[in-house]
């Protein structure tokens, strides 16, 4: 049972990890690679869509 719970604890949190990796990959990417978001409605739309859609997952995966 314990090993059961480890394995849990370690998927939960490799699980985080990857999804705050990637929304960091999102962001620097927006910021950086794609100048042509000159408006910061567009940037906050697509950084809170993205942030929206990891939280999401997250939840699901873990409910």
């Amino acid at each position: 049972m314990s090993k059961y719970l480890l394995m849990m604890y370690v998927h939960e949190y490799a699980a985080t990890y990857i999804y705050i990796y990637i929304y960091i990959y999102i962001y620097i990417y927006i910021y950086i690679y794609i100048p042509e978001f000159e408006s910061s409605t567009i940037k906050n739309n697509v950084v809170m869509q993205c942030l929206r859609n990891n939280v999401t997952m997250y939840v699901v995966v873990f409910k």
